[in-house]
Formats: structure tokens, C-alpha cells, sequence
């Protein structure tokens, strides 16, 4: 039972990324989530311009969802490579936060403090606590 609940959670952590991708195709307008997000990237928007940085956000973060739901369904059948697959994904996450993040100090939380804990949660479970166990 607590594979599957560990499974679950990796699966929504995935999803929620999606959110990037909704406000930066323009499905979700930003004042509805959040008025501080800009879609600029610190890094990349001086140098690809911010329609470019991002439509390559939505597609990194679309990708790192269907990462993430790789794994959650590689979890529940116990594949031996699951926890491998789980671990490049969160790092990639951890990439993509990093990269796709404004470089603004303000709202961290919405701008993916959240997430960056989670990642980092699954990492210790992983690493530290050896789970899940293949």
C-alpha cells in the first residue's frame, strides 16, 4: 500500500508542473495563479527573448511531467530501474526550476520553493531511506 502511495504522490508532484506550461501557453492566466510569475528565466529569456524561453519551458516542464508519470507507474510494478528513473527525473526538475526561474527573490514559494522541497524529499527517500525498495 505505501508504494502505491508513494506512486500517487510522485504522479501529482509530476502534474503540478504542468503549471508552467499552462501559464506560459496562456490556458491558465497569471493573475489567476499568481501575479509575481513572469515566464522569464534569469538565464535564458536575454538570449532566446521570452516568447521562445517560453515555449522551451513548457516544453522541459511537459516533458518532466510525463517524466515524473513514468516513474510513478515504473514504482507500482517494481521495475528495477524505477528508482534510477525517479532520481534523474526530480534532478531534472531540480534543472528546469532552476533554469526557468526569474531570478526574482520575490514569491519564491510559487515560483517553485515547494517543488524544489519535494524533489528533495524524493531524493532523501531515494538515497537515504533506500525507498522504494525494487
Amino acid at each position: 500500500m505505501t508504494i502505491w502511495i508513494f506512486a500517487f504522490f510522485v504522479f501529482a508532484h509530476g502534474v503540478a508542473h504542468m503549471v508552467y506550461t499552462s501559464l506560459a501557453m496562456g490556458w491558465i492566466p497569471a493573475a489567476d495563479v499568481n501575479s509575481t510569475w513572469s515566464g522569464a528565466s534569469w538565464l535564458l529569456t536575454g538570449a532566446l527573448g521570452l516568447p521562445a524561453t517560453r515555449s522551451l519551458g513548457a516544453s522541459v516542464f511537459t516533458l518532466v511531467t510525463l517524466a515524473f508519470a513514468v516513474a510513478a507507474v515504473s514504482i507500482t510494478l517494481r521495475q528495477p530501474w524505477a528508482s534510477t528513473w525517479l532520481a534523474g527525473t526530480a534532478i531534472a526538475s531540480i534543472l528546469a526550476l532552476f533554469l526557468f526561474w526569474d531570478g526574482s527573490l520575490q514569491d519564491l514559494v510559487s515560483k517553485g520553493a515547494i517543488g524544489l522541497a519535494i524533489n528533495k524529499a524524493i531524493l532523501i527517500a531515494l538515497y537515504v531511506f533506500r525507498f522504494p525498495a525494487a
